[in-house]
């Protein structure tokens, strides 16, 4: 997607929860100078700003630059323990997201899945 686009999305997800840019802003930590900036489509997203946007949207972070019918399909096929692995992982700090990330790329299984 574009930095159009994306702002496009923000401005759609912001309005569909009825926030105003203010509200939003309060929430995320930035300015609302700052979110009519990403909603014009002007500046794009840091990543700590698009994980702080994810949360207030309740999506996932990457979801930020795609569009809500990308999300839906996307969200039809994650198992409730995906989310919530996804959750535990995104609530960690970083010592406990690469012990966890560490482990599950370790799994034996996924060593039998890699010689396959």
């Amino acid at each position: 997607m574009t930095t159009k686009e994306i702002g496009e999305m923000i401005r759609v997800r912001r309005m569909a929860r009825g926030m105003t840019q203010d509200d939003l802003a309060d929430k995320i930590g930035v300015t609302a100078s700052a979110i009519g900036m990403f909603e014009n489509g002007k500046r794009r997203p840091k990543e700590s700003v698009a994980d702080a946007l994810a949360d207030a949207f309740n999506v996932p972070s990457w979801a930020i630059y795609y569009s809500e019918d990308e999300i839906n399909a996307y969200i039809k096929n994650v198992t409730p323990m995906e989310d919530m692995l996804l959750r535990a992982f995104r609530a960690a700090d970083e010592t406990a997201r690469a012990y966890a990330l560490e482990m599950l790329l370790s799994h034996p299984a996924r060593e039998k899945e890699n010689r396959a």
